[in-house]
């Protein structure tokens, strides 16, 4: 095994420091919202997550960032009944 695979059993995602490093932050997920998911513990709202090229990026690697616009959380149901 590499030693940097992770535990079949927990949850990792890659970031990027400031040095532009990959890092693996093991992660605890929380609820289902639409098609994104609750991070509950594990990064920071100023964490770079990986989102693009994962199949290449291995912790330790020093990568080149183009910074994506964050997506936007899908909108609420409507809870009225309309007129």
């Amino acid at each position: 095994m590499r030693p940097w695979a992770p535990n079949q059993n927990e949850h990792n995602l890659l970031t990027v420091n400031d040095s532009n490093m990959v890092v693996s932050k093991r992660v605890e997920l929380g609820r289902l919202f639409g098609d994104m998911r609750v991070i509950e513990q594990g990064i920071t709202a100023q964490d770079r997550v990986i989102i693009n090229g994962l199949q290449m990026a291995r912790p330790g690697a020093k990568v080149n960032v183009v910074v994506a616009p964050a997506a936007s959380p899908a909108a609420p149901a409507s809870t009225g009944t309309g007129s």
